[in-house]
């Protein structure tokens, strides 16, 4: 692969993609789908 022998920037850029991935889904996606008046999260 492209960055043999510097792993700690492929899990510094692994680690930025999951935690915008997860902001963004949650972001978007908790809400209360069955109006019971908690937020259900749905991660599609």
């Amino acid at each position: 692969h492209l960055y043999t022998g510097n792993d700690e920037l492929i899990v510094i850029i692994k680690d930025s993609n999951n935690l915008i991935s997860s902001s963004i889904t949650k972001e978007i996606t908790v809400n209360d789908d069955n109006n019971d008046g908690d937020d259900e999260e749905c991660f599609r």
